[in-house]
């Protein structure tokens, strides 16, 4: 039985990577805490009044305009950060673990098709060799970084 890998590359776009978190460590501070809830009161009074009904009967707004509304006076009071995850996790891949990691997966797929003692004992051979290209690239990273 002869099994054939496939490897797919999916390009990501930029914006993907990126995302905001709220600052609501920002919330501590007595000023700030004042003025979110200066905000949310006057989303939901507007709100009411749209809907023509008083704050201690309910406005009618579901739960996902209550959250969005919570959310978005917490963004414009507290501001946001831009997040990007995979751009510092990601530093040691370069071109030369690229090609190590590339060779043992084809030494793999070899493993795989023939089976023999060789390919076994090559495909052990270069996956150390990647190993060891892999582990120093990220040492290497964490020397830069």
């Amino acid at each position: 039985m002869k099994i054939k890998l496939m490897v797919r590359k999916v390009k990501k776009s930029r914006q993907e990577g990126v995302s905001q978190q709220i600052k609501i460590h920002n919330l501590k501070d007595e000023k700030v805490r004042r003025e979110y809830q200066a905000v949310i009161t006057e989303l939901f009074v507007e709100a009411c009044a749209r809907e023509h009904t008083y704050i201690g009967k309910g406005c009618g707004i579901g739960v996902e305009g209550v959250e969005g509304r919570y959310c978005g006076a917490a963004m414009k009071v507290c501001g946001t950060t831009r997040r990007r995850g995979e751009t510092k996790r990601m530093r040691w891949w370069n071109e030369e673990v690229k090609c190590a990691v590339r060779k043992k997966k084809m030494m793999y797929r070899r493993l795989l098709d023939t089976g023999t003692e060789e390919a076994k004992k090559l495909y052990k051979d270069v996956k150390l060799e990647a190993k060891t290209v892999v582990r120093n690239a990220k040492n290497e990273g964490r020397l830069k970084g």
